[in-house]
């Protein structure tokens, strides 16, 4: 496994935590109103 491989594969799983960590507050903003 290269670098670069190694360096996508990390960014592309931050991003997806971060929408998904987005994804619940908007969830739970939503159910609490």
């Amino acid at each position: 496994m290269t670098t670069i491989c190694f360096v996508v594969a990390e960014i592309l799983l931050l991003e997806g935590i971060s929408v998904e960590s987005g994804h619940l507050k908007n969830w739970s903003n939503h159910r609490t109103t």
